[in-house]
């Protein structure tokens, strides 16, 4: 059975750190050894300091707050479940669209007027402002 190889040797890796930094192998492997101590001991260090400060994670005061932040995090907090909506009850609580306003059949003289915008106004000012482009880049190079 053939052994598969790793695409990263870690002999080949430290004969070239040794022959970069001038180091033996046996400094490299100590070097490596305390640097995987150091983050192990960061990461044991993280786990303690959070499970030490409880499950909410909110630590209580003795100030005005924290009959209220005692109240907070004694209520009950909301699960998924509870923002599902079950389909067969979706019908029978469906109440509509709910409008913000009245919908107008027609409108007035008044709201006309103050909307509208004549759309040959709109073409008639974009097609002069790209002529006039189209004018500018055409005599652009022109001494």
């Amino acid at each position: 059975m053939k052994r598969p190889e790793l695409p990263i040797n870690i002999s080949n890796i430290l004969k070239q750190l040794s022959g970069i930094f001038n180091f033996s192998r046996q400094q490299l492997m100590i070097a490596l050894g305390v640097f995987i101590a150091v983050i192990a001991s960061a990461v044991i260090i993280t786990v303690i300091v959070t499970v030490s400060s409880g499950s909410s994670g909110v630590r209580k005061t003795d100030d005005i707050n924290s009959a209220a932040a005692n109240e907070i995090i004694q209520t009950e907090r909301p699960y998924l479940s509870d923002f599902m909506l079950i389909e067969d009850n979706l019908e029978k609580s469906f109440t509509g669209i709910v409008y913000s306003r009245e919908i107008l059949q027609s409108w007035s003289q008044e709201q006309i007027d103050r909307y509208w915008v004549d759309p040959e106004e709109i073409v008639a000012d974009q097609l002069e402002e790209e002529a006039e482009k189209d004018i500018m880049d055409i005599f652009a190079d022109v001494p």
